[in-house]
């Protein structure tokens, strides 16, 4: 993330400022969030990249939502509705 990135502060800070705007919600996790996390992150090379993916994948699966990324990586994730931006 280059000139992006934050240290854990700054982070607290950035999510502080995120939870306190109201145009932002917080979901609960799905009840059955667990099966999907499990079937997109089982593999055998440790990977956190994969790990964090799989999790926000299977979040949105879980809730029926569209997940919108650059990331191309999440076009592995089967049954994921994907929004690819340019």
């Amino acid at each position: 993330m280059g000139k992006f990135v934050q240290g854990q502060r700054d982070a607290w800070n950035t999510f502080t400022q995120l939870a306190n705007d109201t145009r932002v919600i917080f979901l609960s996790e799905p009840p059955a969030i667990e099966a999907g996390f499990r079937s997109y992150s089982e593999a055998d090379s440790p990977s956190h990249e994969r790990w964090t993916d799989a999790y926000l994948a299977a979040f949105a699966v879980g809730i029926s939502a569209q997940l919108v990324t650059f990331d191309k990586g999440f076009s592995r994730f089967v049954g994921l509705d994907l929004h690819l931006l340019a």
